[in-house]
């Protein structure tokens, strides 16, 4: 659906990046609907029900909803389509067969949607009837549509071209190390960037939930909508903990988003029962979305407006660069210099306008294209006027 979704827009006279921000946008507003029925199931009273829809909304990891270009916002919307009948599967509202074709759905969309494997399995035992064996029986049937899909998507895309997928102890296609070693995983320095990625994506107001949750006496009864979203959290910690991502993780903040979708709905749990039961009043539930919405709204801005200034400086770099040298008068401007033909160096040199990727709020610049100046280019005809190229030893400055 993607790629026909892309080549519609191909159709449209939109570059590639119009076209995937296009379909993020749109994934981004199907994700709002089912979050909304999502949340009827979070709270039971109304209030509830707006803070369970409005908290997660306020996550910086809603940036991928704001036309990002990148293919997690279909994974994200596939994951939430599975939490939402998985919750209806513990309530008793809903067939464990939707939520398994849920999960092939978004296995299908991204292969780290196979951390839904740990809650779909638990899915039988967390029924409000005890699982007998004739129910595993049913159970392992009603996973049997979700397996038919993923093989027939398989081969699908095999018929398209697509190579096949090599599975081994450590690799997975063309990736030779998929997993860390657990001396890498546990050292300071991961946990710490593992730890920048949830705080980054996850609303703020949930951390102070799940803080107030450690400290406040469980209340009586078995949740099993919260112990589906622990289940589901702590898999997906585990994908955080011990994915080998080939960007730095703060640059690849987009990969490991989808791990915070059940970690704030957990924490959205846990302050929707608080209040229904009364044990919180509807004041704070208002204060913690719009703190976590301070918090994220800055950090979508300047990520969803991070090109513009690369966008505007191309159009001067561009004349610049064409503009005649005199021979034998070098120039010092790196920006419309290029890159120097040979130069070790060379992709070092960084563009007009080019992001700093040294904080915190950065995104994955190099997934987007970008306006490119041809160094050896010949001037425009109307110009009138001798070209010369610009000296190689100008990027030294």
């Amino acid at each position: 659906a993607a790629m026909a979704f892309t080549d519609l827009g191909r159709h449209l006279g939109l570059d590639v990046e119009s076209r995937v921000a296009l379909q993020s946008s749109l994934a981004g507003s199907v994700c709002v609907v089912v979050l909304w029925s999502l949340s009827a199931r979070l709270g039971k009273t109304g209030p509830s029900r707006l803070v369970a829809f409005a908290l997660p909304l306020c996550a910086g990891g809603s940036q991928l909803f704001f036309g990002h270009v990148e293919n997690y916002t279909l994974v994200t919307l596939a994951m939430l389509l599975f939490f939402r009948e998985g919750t209806g599967v513990v309530e008793g509202g809903s067939s464990l067969m939707r939520a398994g074709l849920a999960a092939a759905l978004a296995v299908s969309v991204h292969p780290l949607a196979a951390f839904l494997i740990a809650p779909l399995v638990a899915l039988p035992f967390l029924r409000p009837q005890p699982a007998s064996v004739r129910d595993i029986w049913r159970s392992m049937l009603a996973m049997v549509p979700g397996v038919l899909y993923f093989v027939a998507f398989y081969a699908f895309c095999r018929i398209l071209g697509a190579p096949p997928i090599e599975i081994g102890v450590n690799r997975f296609s063309g990736t030779d190390r998929v997993f860390l070693d657990p001396a890498s995983v546990f050292g300071a320095k991961h946990l710490w960037d593992v730890a920048q990625n949830y705080l980054l994506t996850l609303p703020a107001g949930a951390v102070v939930v799940l803080l107030q949750r450690l400290r406040e006496k469980p209340p009586a009864g078995r949740d099993r909508t919260a112990l589906l979203l622990g289940i589901a959290a702590l898999s997906f910690l585990v994908f955080a903990l011990f994915l080998h991502g080939t960007l730095r993780r703060r640059r690849d903040w987009d990969l490991f988003a989808p791990a915070a979708v059940p970690v704030s709905l957990l924490a959205t749990r846990f302050l929707a029962r608080r209040l229904d039961g009364g044990r919180a009043s509807l004041g704070l539930g208002v204060f913690l979305v719009l703190f976590s919405l301070a918090v994220c709204g800055p950090w979508i801005a300047s990520n969803y407006r991070y090109a513009e200034p690369e966008r505007r400086a191309a159009p001067s770099a561009a004349s610049a660069s064409l503009e005649p040298a005199t021979p034998g008068t070098p120039t010092s401007d790196v920006a419309t210099a290029g890159p120097a033909t040979g130069s070790p160096n060379a992709k070092d040199v960084p563009r007009p306008g080019a992001p700093r990727a040294d904080s915190l709020l950065e995104g994955r610049h190099d997934l987007r294209e970008r306006p490119r100046v041809e160094r050896d280019a010949p001037p425009s005809s109307q110009s009138g006027t001798p070209w010369a190229p610009i000296p190689a030893e100008s990027t030294e400055a």
